[in-house]
């Protein structure tokens, strides 16, 4: 446990109940989060735990300081969580949402020697579910070589966002409108969104950044002489649909399409159709 981030933790939440209290968890992860984190500003170890998984040795007893994460399955599937930067010899494991390091809580582990980057894979069995991140300070417990140097305790945890349940597509305007005629009801559909949040459709003339999105600092809206219509809900499937009458004067025009999602801050990319 780092003593920057028990602060800031006391600052900002409170343990999760199913893990010791003595041990906090310093952040709550997604399939997008990267945090940078220094096992070496850290207290002695809280949970000097046994851990009952682990590839290529399982069963070690772990006293080094230790980092404790949550993460939330975006779905079902399989999940890559990868450790950056790493100069000394961490291990990774990742446990169930009973975090606990013993039987079948202990989902899995890496506590091989390689350091760029440290990987193991662990399952989610659905939408929500709860795993838990602990990194182990393993090589600091009788630091020598680069475990020595001022920043042997640094790293990065991030997820492979091109594998299993965390491959999520970006949002994207996914089609022609159909039937794509002024005059009439037309519908547009998205793809690739974060399923069970919302977004707008918008349809402008021209493109050019215009509005910075509200919630999204630094995000702009990519199009002009816009006009927004919803909020639709994204499927679970990441797909949005919406229906709405394009008036006759539209015949003749350029116009681009796009969806934005003010949850994630997410905009698709511009999309142009010419209405006949």
């Amino acid at each position: 446990m780092t003593l920057l981030g028990a602060l800031l933790l006391g600052l900002t939440s409170t343990a999760h109940a199913e893990c010791p209290a003595e041990e906090p968890v310093l952040a709550e992860l997604g399939c997008d989060s990267s945090v940078a984190a220094d096992l070496r500003v850290a207290e002695p170890s809280e949970w000097d735990w046994i851990y009952e998984c682990g590839s290529p040795d399982d069963g070690l007893y772990q006293a080094g300081p230790e980092d404790l994460y949550s993460f939330t399955c975006p779905s079902a599937g399989e999940v890559k969580v990868e450790v950056h930067d790493a100069l000394c010899d961490f291990d990774l494991y990742v446990l169930s949402d009973e975090c606990s390091p013993r039987g079948g809580s202990c989902l899995s582990g890496n506590t091989g020697l390689a350091l760029d980057p440290i990987e193991t894979t662990f399952s989610c069995d659905f939408e929500g579910q709860t795993r838990y991140i602990v990194i182990e300070g393993k090589g600091l417990e009788t630091p020598s070589g680069l475990c020595t140097a001022p920043t042997a305790g640094e790293y990065v945890v991030k997820f492979d966002t091109t594998f299993g349940a965390c491959d999520i597509e970006p949002l994207a305007v996914s089609e022609d409108p159909i039937p794509g005629v002024a005059g009439v009801d037309n519908t547009f559909r998205g793809e690739g969104g974060t399923g069970g949040e919302t977004a707008y459709l918008v349809v402008g003339t021209g493109l050019g950044e215009s509005i910075e999105l509200p919630g999204c600092p630094g995000l702009f809206l990519p199009v002009t002489g816009y006009h927004r219509l919803g909020p639709d809900n994204i499927n679970p499937g990441g797909f949005i649909e919406r229906t709405s009458f394009i008036p006759e004067l539209a015949s003749g025009l350029t116009t681009y399409i796009t969806f934005v999602d003010l949850v994630s801050c997410e905009v698709a990319e511009p999309y142009r159709y010419d209405w006949p």
